[in-house]
């Protein structure tokens, strides 16, 4: 039997079982229902029985997540395999291989207005479009919060309104609330801005959170930084006890980019003066790299693109963008410019931010809220109409916002109506 054959025979069992797919609220409850069903399916499944373990993994590792998350209903084995912390780093290595699991997750502007995530393959090569309705994190963060990192395809999340911060992976819809920066209040007198970056440090085999504080004195010149890190395995915050400059600024616009290990960001001294600055995950020191000479004076946008830095340099209205790929990671004397992009005609000063390139040398793109593809061979654009919008490129993925994935401790995920701000 071919391997589309057998997994089609894997959801048959699985329609056979007579469970639904489980769009409740990832809480104990559902655990628990989850495992009994496991528990009473496993000697109903001559098909299950017949095949090797090698070749269940094998398959399972290559499923989207919604199908797994349906599959831990079919037998106790099979919930066992998919939720072991073995089994998620295999899918996610396989999901992260192919741009075939690359979504976007697009957040439009207004209340009521639910994101919602699409294929950014299918975007990419004018496929039909996917556009799949979201909830939002917790209802406590409804149509106010800003994703500020992603890594693995989970993501930290920051309220626009309450200092909080919260890690969740939309594909799973685990969320989970993080504790208190513990930023002393004579600091908040002042201005203070705080970055957040999302990775994963390979030697401790721990996700962690790097929260860039920016404090402020009363003449709005910026008079320190500090580093704090969060692990998923400690539960907790901590200060980099290291001399960081404190007349680095970074940008209002810096979202943290996750490449090697390192976190990064573009960051200013002054108004001519920009650099991107870097944290190791590993050792947690930080380091800087030097952009090619137009970061300085452009509106500079940091990407990851097929595992190199990415610089668009944004000018004014009257000319257009460049992107800027670092070939040598590290070595400044590598970049090269890779591609010029003019203004969109209807458009006033926009920056462009990217979210992805196919073969044929067509780039999706971010225009000020707008989600256009750049045709480099004729300079031609295609608008998708999407609306005002923030968005950012995640893959599918198990991962778990809590190191012992405890779902009794689990932020649960309200039922939320459906009002996605795309008209499909």
């Amino acid at each position: 039997m071919s391997i589309r054959g057998i997994i089609n025979s894997l959801k048959l069992c699985f329609l056979c079982l007579g469970h639904k797919n489980p769009r409740a609220k990832p809480n104990s409850e559902l655990e628990t229902r989850r495992t009994n069903a496991a528990a009473a399916s496993d000697s109903e499944n001559p098909l299950l029985l017949s095949l090797p373990d090698e070749i269940i993994y094998e398959i399972l590792s290559m499923l989207p997540v919604k199908s797994l998350l349906r599959f831990q209903c079919v037998s106790k084995s099979w919930l066992s395999i998919i939720s072991s912390p073995h089994f998620i780093k295999s899918h996610l290595n396989f999901a992260a291989s192919s741009t075939d699991n690359q979504r976007i997750l697009l957040m439009f502007i207004g209340l009521d207005n639910h994101p919602v995530n699409c294929s950014v393959n299918r975007l990419l090569y004018k496929q039909p479009i996917d556009a799949i309705p979201t909830n939002f994190p917790t209802l406590a963060l409804r149509g106010e919060f800003a994703v500020m990192g992603c890594c693995d395809g989970m993501m930290v999340c920051s309220s626009l309104i309450k200092r909080c911060y919260f890690l969740w992976n939309p594909s799973t819809r685990k969320c989970k609330e993080l504790p208190n920066l513990g930023i002393e209040s004579d600091e908040l007198e002042n201005k203070c801005n705080v970055f957040l970056g999302l990775g994963y440090d390979e030697t401790n085999d721990d996700y962690k959170v790097v929260g860039i504080v920016c404090l402020f004195g009363r003449n709005l010149k910026p008079c320190s930084v500090k580093i704090k890190v969060y692990t998923t395995r400690s539960e907790s915050w901590r200060t980099i006890e290291e001399d960081f400059p404190g007349d680095y600024i970074l940008q209002e616009s810096s979202s943290s980019k996750f490449l090697n290990g390192k976190l990064h960001w573009v960051v200013k001294k002054d108004q001519h003066h920009k650099s991107i600055f870097t944290v190791d995950l590993e050792t947690e020191r930080y380091v800087e790299f030097q952009g090619p000479d137009c970061i300085h004076y452009t509106m500079a946008i940091l990407e990851i693109l097929k595992g190199r830095l990415c610089l668009l340099c944004n000018y004014d209205c009257r000319h257009p963008t460049q992107m800027w790929i670092m070939m040598e990671y590290g070595v400044k004397e590598s970049w090269t410019k890779v591609l010029t992009i003019p203004r969109l005609s209807y458009s006033r000063w926009r920056v462009y931010k990217l979210f992805g390139a196919s073969e044929n040398g067509e780039v999706l793109l971010d225009a000020g809220g707008s989600l256009v593809l750049y045709n480099a061979k004729d300079r031609s654009f295609k608008n998708y109409q999407t609306g005002g919008f923030d968005g950012i490129v995640y893959v599918e993925s198990l991962v778990s916002p809590y190191a012992n994935d405890a779902p009794e401790k689990e932020l649960q995920q309200e039922d939320q109506s459906k009002k996605p701000g795309w008209d499909r």
